[in-house]
């Protein structure tokens, strides 16, 4: 974890805000000498969402990668589902922009992203801080929401060495 703390293979859990924040505000990937956001807007297979992408990522897998908050202009449609798995064996990874839940309503479902984190938000009774993401935007540090707002959860766990 990033402060140090251990965790079990195989132990599934939420990540925390400051790895959410190391995950796309701190690391950087680099690409033909040039440092980039190591994640990029797109639509897998018609669906918008978010492309995580790895440590070790030089672009080889995709020379056509648009870097940061980009409006979902990285397409990977049924045509070119291929690619898509050749970008997913390479270690990306796809959050779906799956909108949130207001009570029992789904809402924005394909129009922007909210993932909780484990951490509590600073000052408020019943919030958590959240990374969230539209077109063209992205936040982690301020972004927060009552726990009444159901937003979509991203387990992860250590790998297995």
């Amino acid at each position: 974890m990033a402060d140090g703390t251990e965790i079990a293979a195989g132990t599934y859990r939420t990540l925390t805000k400051d790895e959410w924040v190391y995950l796309f505000n701190t690391r950087k990937v680099t690409v033909g000498g040039d440092e980039k956001a190591p994640y990029g807007q797109g639509n897998v297979n018609g669906v918008k969402g978010m492309i995580l992408l790895p440590d070790n990522w030089d672009g080889s897998v995709c020379s056509s990668f648009t870097y940061g908050a980009s409006n979902w202009s990285n397409q990977f449609g049924e045509n070119t589902t291929t690619k898509w798995s050749e970008m997913e064996a390479a270690g990306c990874v796809f959050l779906p922009a799956a909108g949130n839940r207001i009570g029992s309503t789904a809402q924005d479902v394909g129009s922007y992203g909210r993932y909780w984190s484990s951490t509590a938000y600073a000052g408020s009774n019943g919030s958590a801080c959240q990374m969230q993401f539209f077109p063209n935007y992205l936040s982690i540090e301020y972004a927060s929401s009552n726990r009444f707002y159901g937003s979509s959860v991203r387990l992860v766990c250590p790998a297995e060495n």
